[in-house]
């Protein structure tokens, strides 16, 4: 297919992307990247904390809502996932949460003692990123992200030149490196306009593909060819996958924050009553 063809498809949402990949997600080795991922940012939540509601964003197939649920065996877990496929694999992995197949933007007013977000914050739009802010209200807010920065390995040099192969001419070159790929200081500075205390660490986790096309694969079922790439998702697979590179070794550098003290005004609980009854209107 030329090039010009695959760039002009029509590009999908997260969730639907998702829906189309739920059985490629929902497997051991990519439930093992993502348990690591929500691990490290469930221990930065200071032992003092111990919240009776918490809304899991984009909860996915269930890895990290199980976490939750055996470090916070008393709370009440909402677990926010828009698609239905991937909705119900988590609710199999982790069937003590209360599951919601529906948008951020489709929540009522209303707080959380603790709003999680592992890996899914940067598929929110701007809309539902301050959603999600206004939800923590005085409660604390988790999340975690991939980020700039980190040792630059053998893959992480391919796909560097792959963002300069498709870059347009005309745009600036510091937009090589996609809007949702923060730098872990600019996340802080924003927590900081709506929290009183924030904690940021930073977790590496290297992996080793026995070829390039492996970790295309793996690029594309977790979403990073997507999120990168947008529109030319499919063309950059495809021309990642072309090389003749083997034993391949990528760094995901991830991101994480803990905010506490929510500026945001007092904290009205969210009607958790309406949960299971699937009565959550938009805002």
């Amino acid at each position: 297919m030329a090039e010009r063809e695959l760039r002009s498809k029509t590009l999908l949402r997260p969730a639907d992307f998702f829906q189309q990949n739920a059985a490629d997600y929902d497997t051991p080795f990519h439930g093992a990247f993502y348990r690591r991922v929500a691990a490290k940012l469930i221990g930065m939540i200071p032992s003092r904390i111990s919240p009776s509601s918490i809304l899991e964003i984009g909860a996915g197939t269930g890895f990290a809502t199980r976490l939750l649920e055996e470090r916070f065996p008393k709370a009440r877990v909402m677990a926010l996932e828009p698609s239905p496929e991937m909705l119900a694999r988590g609710r199999r992995r982790a069937a003590g949460a209360d599951w919601l197949c529906q948008p951020l933007n489709g929540m009522p007013p209303g707080n959380f003692d603790l709003v999680f977000s592992s890996m899914s914050f940067h598929w929110l739009d701007e809309h539902e990123r301050e959603k999600m802010i206004r939800l923590a209200g005085g409660g604390v807010l988790a999340m975690a992200l991939p980020a700039a920065g980190g040792p630059r390995l053998k893959g992480n040099t391919a796909m560097l030149e792959l963002a300069r192969r498709l870059h347009e001419p005309g745009k600036d070159r510091k937009g090589t490196l996609p809007r949702r790929i923060r730098h872990p200081r600019n996340m802080v500075s924003v927590l900081e306009k709506h929290f009183r205390r924030t904690s940021r660490e930073s977790l590496s986790l290297p992996e080793r593909y026995y070829t390039i096309e492996e970790l295309a694969r793996s690029l594309h079922t977790r979403g990073a060819l997507y999120a990168l790439f947008e529109d030319k998702a499919e063309l950059a697979g495809r021309l990642l996958a072309a090389r003749q590179d083997g034993n391949i070794e990528f760094n995901w550098q991830i991101a994480l924050f803990v905010a506490e003290g929510g500026r945001t005004g007092s904290a009205q609980p969210c009607d958790r009553g309406s949960w299971r009854q699937g009565r959550l209107t938009a805002e």
